[in-house]
């Protein structure tokens, strides 16, 4: 996730640009809880899914230097699989 950044991809000076991320991970044990960490540096918010469903929203900007913790969260118990 180092080498992603809007200029790159866009060709530099691209404005109102949206990630979406998909990250899959197995789950091995009914019950697990888990803290994501999502150090973001962008503007205009944000939103954290698990599973389809939301987990954090933030609407502020978050110009936080890669330091942010607004979208971070922790899950609930989860069910072994994958997720």
């Amino acid at each position: 996730m180092l080498a992603v950044s809007n200029q790159a991809l866009c060709g530099g000076g691209a404005r109102n640009i949206g990630f979406h991320f998909v990250v899959n991970f197995p789950v091995g044990t009914d019950g697990t809880v888990i803290a994501f960490k999502t150090p973001t540096d962008f503007g205009l918010g944000g939103i954290s899914y698990l599973d389809g469903e939301i987990m954090v929203t933030e609407t502020s900007d978050i110009w936080e230097g890669g330091s942010s913790t607004k979208l971070d969260f922790t899950t609930p118990p989860l069910n072994r699989g994958n997720h």
